[in-house]
């Protein structure tokens, strides 16, 4: 079964994709070169138009080319923003994860006192006599105490 987080970045990145295929696909200098393209195109003979799905390819990959280059500038800027919002979250979740490993360090390091026995007296209603024997300090095994 998937992680909740794995299919969250799936489902971010299929979006991220889909927005960007809307947004250059709805253009209207990428519309006007499909068209330009497809006019030149259908001047070929039927021969030519086997390969069809590889030239839509080739169209669109050139004229996707052509929307890059007048839009470059705005790419450019859309990705620096991605790219700090990405390192944010880096930060974020690499912060979590050393003050995760701290605590668990501090928890393995700690020394565990055991008691070996005691007792409480009752002398009178005045005074109370406590008794408690502990054990030498036991460390985890692998923990550096001394």
């Amino acid at each position: 079964m998937l992680k909740k987080e794995t299919v969250k970045v799936a489902v971010t990145v299929i979006a991220g994709f889909g927005l960007a295929l809307l947004l250059v696909g709805t253009s209207p200098s990428f519309h006007s070169c499909i068209q330009e393209h497809q006019q030149h195109a259908t001047e070929g003979t039927s021969q030519e138009h086997i390969g069809g799905l590889l030239v839509f390819y080739k169209i669109g990959r050139g004229c996707g080319g052509e929307w890059l280059h007048e839009h470059g500038e705005a790419v450019i800027a859309l990705f620096t923003v991605i790219l700090g919002i990405a390192t944010w979250l880096l930060w974020r979740s690499t912060r979590a994860l050393v003050e995760g490993a701290e605590k668990t360090a501090e928890r393995q390091l700690r020394a565990y006192v055991f008691v070996k026995g005691g007792g409480i007296v009752l002398h009178n209603s005045q005074k109370i006599q406590a008794q408690v024997q502990l054990l030498k300090p036991h460390y985890p095994v692998g923990a550096s105490g001394n």
